[in-house]
């Protein structure tokens, strides 16, 4: 579970979505860094791509996170959230959860999730190759 006690920054957070079978990923902001107007600060905010839209909470509305990676570079951060701001709209395979919060505290669009469903993909089709062969 998140501490409610990290230093001001900008981190990634996963829990585990029980009724989805997949996991979820957000950006939980402590102190404000990423200057939402909506929020001053005063309690950790968790900003998730869910569809429609990104949802912006406060930490104890959303249950249990844990914190996967801490943002080395807030700037960066601040900048990529702003942009992805202006791309709200959800996609699983492009546009989901991880990509975004990954963008935003990593610096990196990716989606682990979705690249293990295309090896797992790849790895079916390529059995399926070899026993079609024989």
């Amino acid at each position: 579970m998140v501490e409610t006690n990290l230093p001001n920054g900008i981190y990634m957070v996963w829990q585990k979505s029980s009724h989805k079978g997949v996991d979820h990923y957000g950006v939980l902001d402590v102190g404000n860094c990423l200057r939402i107007a909506q929020t001053d600060g005063s309690r950790p905010t968790v900003i998730h791509q869910a569809p429609p839209a990104i949802t912006l909470d406060t930490l104890e509305n959303t249950g249990p996170w844990v914190v996967v990676a801490q943002s080395n570079n807030i700037e960066q951060s601040f900048q990529t959230f702003w942009q992805a701001c202006g791309n709200p709209q959800y996609d699983w395979l492009s546009n989901n959860c991880e990509h975004f919060a990954r963008s935003v505290v990593l610096g990196r669009r990716e989606s682990t999730q979705i690249q293990n469903v295309v090896v797992a993909g790849a790895l079916v089709l390529a059995v399926l190759g070899l026993t079609q062969a024989d």
